[in-house]
C-alpha cells in the first residue's frame, strides 16, 4: 500500500491501525462532520480488477445496510483517484471504534491462563450472538468470525472494563466470492484456517451454522487459552478442521464443567445441521452452563430464528429449535456418534427399492466394542493380506413368484433373471462402497500417530506430557465379519522386559480410522518407554488380552527410530534425542530437574510472560515489587550462576526458584567442545535455545530420520532462531529496568519499556499470527508442539 497517501476526498488519513491479506485500516478524520472513522483501503494490487471493484460495491452497499449497535456501521463505499498517486483506490467508510480487539483481549487473559469470569464470557458472547442472528435474518453471512474482527468499544470504560464487543468485517469474504480454502492468484488466504468451518475447508462458502461454528472456535479459545487445532502448516490445520475431533476442552483446562464443554463441542459438531441452530441459542446455552441467567433479548431472538429458520444451505436437514428447552438439549461427553452409511444416498434408495420388491428382509449387524488389556508383546514379521467382506444375493421370495404364476414360463424366466439382476447389481453396489482397495505397497504410508498432552501436569516430571495419542489412518479396507482392528503401543525392540499399551478397538469408517486414546490414568509420558505401533486384527467377539502372536495377523507397523548414530562423542540413537527433548534429559538429571528440555523451556518461558505481566501491573502502585519481577525474569533467562555476572545490579539474592532457574533460557552461548557445550560438566551450561536445536541436529544426523521430520526440524530451528531474538529483546529490556531506581521506575516512560517487554513475552510464549500465511511463526508453544510431532510414527503394511 503507498503509505505516502495523506487524504482521500474529505478524509484525512492519520494512523494506520492494522493490515492483512486484504487492505489497511487506517483511523481518519472526517473533516467536514468533524469526527474520526475509520477507512478500509483495498490492496494495490486487486483494485485494478474492474469485476471486483464492482462486485465489492454491490456487496458494501447489502452490508451498509445492517444498523445493529454491535456491528460496526459502514457509510460509505467510494472509487477515488487522488492527484498524489497513480491509479485508483478503493475504499471503505465506516465507524472508528477505539479499544481494543478480542484477540487482544485473550492474550492478555485466556492465553496467559487468565481465563475470563463466567460473567465476562456471557457479557462477551450475547451481544455478538445477537448482532450475528441479526444480520443472518437480513440474509447476510459473516463468513470470517475471528477475535481479530471483534473490536472492544471502549468508549464508556466506566460502565464496563472490558468494552462493548462490536463485530467488523461482516460479510469480506463474501465481498471477495471466492471460497475460503482456495488462494487466490496473489497469495493470500480468505478467512482464518482456525476459525473456519468443516464445510469452508471443504470448498464451500458456508453459511448460518459456518458462523456459529467460528463463535464456538472463540468459545473454545476463551476457555482454554487455544485454538482447538493447530499445525505447521495451512493444509495440515485445514484436514483437522474436516476430519479431527477436537481435544476435550476439560483436558485442557480442568476447570471447564462437562455443561460448558457440551455447549463448546456441540457448537464444533463436523456436521452443520447437529450445531446450534442460532447464535442466540448457542448464546443461552453459554449463559445455563455457567450458571447464569440468559438475557431475555437471546430468548426473543432464539424463538423468533426458531420459528422463521429455513434449511441451511450445506445440510438440508431440519434445524436444531431454538427454544430454551431444545437449546440445552446437547449431546452428552460419552454419546456415541452416529454410523456414516456405508453406500450414498442414490445407492441406498436404489437398493432399497430392489428390496421392497423382491420383499426381501433387510440385514442387520451389531457389535460390542471390547474394553483393552495389556501384555508382553512379541515380534513381528510377516506381511499379511486383507480380504474384504462379500454380500450373497439371497433367493427370489416366493410371493413374487406366485404373483407371476399365470405369466408364461419363459416369461417368468426372464423376469426371475432380471430380478437376480437387479439384486446383483445392488450387491454390487455395496461391495462397491466397503472401501476396495488396490493392494497397498509395503512402504506406502497409510497414516499417522502423534503423542500429545492431557495437561494432568506434574510439576516434578514429564508426567501430563506425551501422555495420549491421536491416531488416524486412510486407505483402510473393512474386515470380514467377526474381525476388527486392535491397536498396540509397544515397547523399543531391546527392551529386555517389554511393555505394552493396549490402545483399543478401531472402527473403519469409509476406510478411514481415527482414535484419541485418553486411557493412560496415571497420565505417564508413553515415549519414555514406549517407541512401536502395532494394528493387528483379531477376533471381534472377545477383548483380547494381548494381540495374536501369529504374525500373519499383523497388518501394520511403525517405530521411531532405535539405530545408534555416531555423532559427537555420544552414541545416542533418533529416539534418545527425542526422549532428552520430551520425557527425560541428561543435563537436566544430573542437576535434579526431571523432564524433557522442551517441556522445561515451555514452562519457564511461560513463568516470565506471567512476571512481566505482574511486573506492569505493579507500574505506579508497587515498585518494590517491580523490581523483584525484573530480578525473576533475569535468574531465568540468565540462569542463577551466570545472572550476577551477566547483570550485577541483581545482587546475590534470587528471587525465582534456585532449581529450576539452573538452566537458563539464554545463558551463555555453547562453547563448542561438544555438541551441548558444559552441559555435563560442572561448568554453567548453554541455554535451552542452545541445548534444543543441538539435539534436534543430532536427531536429524541418527539413521532413520525422514524428510519430513527434517523439514519440521529446519521450520523449529528457524523458529528457534525467532524466538531467541524475542527473549534476548525482553533481556534488554530486564537490563534497562534493573538499574533504575524507585523514581525511576515511576516515570512514564518506563511503562512503555514494560509495554515492550510484555509485548516480547507474549511473542516468545505464544508465537506470531502471520496473516498472510495464516500460521503461528516461532513461540515456545508452537516449538513444543512440532517438536512432538517429530516423534510420530508413520504407519505402513506390516513386512517381515
Amino acid at each position: 500500500m503507498n503509505t505516502s497517501l495523506q487524504r482521500l476526498s474529505k478524509y484525512e488519513l492519520l494512523v494506520r491501525l492494522g493490515h492483512g491479506g486484504m487492505a489497511e485500516v487506517w483511523k481518519a478524520l472526517d473533516t467536514q462532520l468533524q469526527r474520526y472513522v475509520a477507512i478500509k483501503l483495498l490492496r494495490a494490487d486487486l483494485q485494478n480488477d474492474p469485476s471486483l471493484v464492482t462486485r465489492l460495491e454491490r456487496e458494501a452497499r447489502l452490508i451498509a445496510s445492517l444498523h445493529h449497535p454491535n456491528i460496526v456501521q459502514i457509510h460509505d463505499f467510494l472509487v477515488s483517484h487522488p492527484s498524489e498517486i497513480e491509479g485508483t483506490v478503493v475504499y471503505m467508510v465506516m465507524d472508528y471504534v477505539e479499544g481494543p480487539t478480542l484477540a487482544q483481549y485473550l492474550q492478555n487473559t485466556s492465553r496467559v491462563g487468565r481465563f475470563p469470569s463466567p460473567n465476562d464470557i456471557v457479557h462477551i458472547f450475547t451481544p455478538i450472538c445477537l448482532a450475528i442472528d441479526y444480520a443472518h435474518q437480513k440474509g447476510m453471512i459473516h463468513r470470517d468470525i475471528k477475535p481479530a474482527n471483534i473490536l472492544l468499544d471502549k468508549r464508556d470504560a466506566s460502565k464496563d472494563p472490558i468494552g462493548d464487543p462490536v463485530l467488523t468485517d461482516f460479510g469480506i469474504a463474501k465481498l471477495l466470492g471466492t471460497s475460503l480454502n482456495v488462494r487466490t492468484n496473489t497469495g493470500w488466504w480468505l478467512g482464518t484456517p482456525f476459525y473456519i468451518s468443516p464445510e469452508q475447508a471443504k470448498g464451500a462458502s458456508g453459511n448460518e451454522r459456518s458462523d456459529i461454528y467460528a463463535l464456538s472456535v472463540i468459545l473454545y479459545e476463551m476457555c482454554t487459552g487455544t485454538v482447538p487445532f493447530q499445525g505447521n502448516s495451512l493444509t495440515a490445520i485445514i484436514m483437522q478442521q474436516v476430519h479431527a475431533d477436537p481435544i476435550p476442552p476439560h483436558l485442557v483446562n480442568p476447570v471447564i464443567t462437562p455443561a460448558l464443554e457440551a455447549v463448546i463441542l456441540h457448537g464444533l459438531a463436523k456436521e452443520p445441521g447437529k450445531r446450534f441452530s442460532s447464535a442466540s441459542a448457542l448464546g443461552i446455552a453459554i449463559a445455563e452452563a455457567l450458571n447464569l441467567p440468559a438475557a431475555e433479548s437471546l430468548r426473543q431472538m432464539a424463538h423468533h430464528v426458531d420459528e422463521m429458520n429455513s434449511d441451511t444451505h450445506v445440510n438440508s436437514s431440519k434445524p436444531l429449535a431454538a427454544n430454551h428447552s431444545q437449546a440445552t438439549a446437547i449431546p452428552t461427553l460419552t454419546s456415541q456418534k452416529t454410523a456414516v452409511p456405508l453406500f450414498s444416498l442414490e445407492q441406498q434408495q436404489f437398493s432399497e427399492h430392489v428390496t421392497s420388491l423382491l420383499e426381501a428382509p433387510p440385514d442387520a449387524a451389531s457389535a460390542t466394542p471390547p474394553n483393552p488389556a495389556s501384555v508382553a508383546p512379541p515380534t513381528p514379521n510377516t506381511t499379511p493380506k486383507t480380504v474384504p467382506a462379500s454380500k450373497e444375493p439371497g433367493p427370489i421370495p416366493v410371493s413374487l413368484a406366485k404373483s407371476r404364476s399365470a405369466k408364461p414360463r419363459r416369461r417368468s424366466r426372464v423376469l426371475a433373471a432380471l430380478a437376480l439382476l437387479a439384486i446383483s447389481i445392488a450387491a454390487l453396489l455395496l461391495l462397491l462402497d466397503l472401501v476396495v482397495l488396490p493392494p497397498m505397497r509395503s512402504d506406502q504410508i497409510v497414516g499417522n500417530a502423534f503423542f500429545v498432552n492431557s495437561g494432568q501436569l506434574n510439576s516434578d516430571n514429564s508426567q501430563g506430557i506425551n501422555d495420549e495419542l491421536l491416531l488416524d489412518l486412510h486407505n483402510i479396507p473393512a474386515l470380514s465379519s467377526g474381525k476388527a482392528y486392535y491397536a498396540w503401543l509397544l515397547g523399543d525392540q531391546a527392551q529386555s522386559e517389554p511393555s505394552i499399551t493396549a490402545l483399543g478397538k478401531l472402527t473403519v469408517n469409509q476406510g478411514n480410522i481415527h482414535l484419541f486414546y485418553t486411557g493412560n490414568t496415571r497420565h505417564a509420558n508413553l515415549l519414555a518407554y514406549q517407541s512401536r505401533l502395532l494394528i493387528t486384527e483379531e477376533d471381534a467377539s472377545t477383548t483380547p488380552s494381548a494381540y495374536n502372536p501369529d504374525s500373519t495377523t499383523w497388518r501394520y507397523y511403525a517405530q521411531i527410530p532405535q539405530a545408534p548414530g555416531s555423532n559427537g562423542r555420544f552414541h545416542f540413537s533418533m529416539l534418545d534425542h527425542l526422549r532428552h527433548l520430551l520425557s527425560e534429559s541428561p543435563e537436566l538429571k544430573t542437576r535434579g530437574l526431571h523432564g524433557g528440555l522442551d517441556m522445561w523451556f515451555l514452562r519457564n518461558t511461560q513463568k516470565i510472560l506471567e512476571w512481566a505481566s505482574a511486573a506492569r501491573d505493579d507500574w505506579g502502585n508497587n515498585p518494590d515489587l517491580l523490581h523483584r519481577q525484573i530480578i525473576r525474569i533475569l535468574d531465568y533467562l540468565d540462569g542463577k550462576d551466570y545472572v550476577q555476572l551477566d547483570a550485577p545490579a541483581v545482587g546475590p539474592i534470587l528471587y525465582a526458584d534456585p532449581q529450576a532457574s539452573q538452566i537458563a533460557l539464554l545463558g551463555p552461548p555453547p562453547d563448542g567442545q561438544s555438541p551441548y557445550g558444559n552441559a555435563f560438566s560442572g561448568k554453567t551450561p548453554p541455554g535451552y535455545t542452545y541445548l534444543i536445536p543441538g539435539h534436534l541436529t543430532a536427531a536429524m544426523l541418527s539413521p532413520g530420520a525422514t524428510p519430513s521430520q527434517r523439514a519440521l526440524a529446519a521450520q523449529i530451528h528457524s523458529a528457534l532462531d525467532q524466538t531467541r531474538g524475542w527473549l534476548e529483546q525482553m533481556h534488554q529490556d530486564a537490563l534497562q529496568l534493573i538499574t533504575m531506581d524507585i523514581d525511576q521506575l515511576a516515570y512514564p516512560s518506563t511503562l512503555a519499556i514494560l509495554n515492550d517487554m510484555v509485548t516480547h513475552a507474549q511473542l516468545a510464549y505464544n508465537g506470531q499470527y502471520n496473516t498472510s500465511t495464516g500460521e503461528i511463526e516461532g513461540g515456545a508453544t508452537w516449538i513444543s508442539g512440532t517438536i512432538q510431532r517429530i516423534a510420530g510414527f508413520e504407519l505402513k503394511p506390516f513386512q517381515q
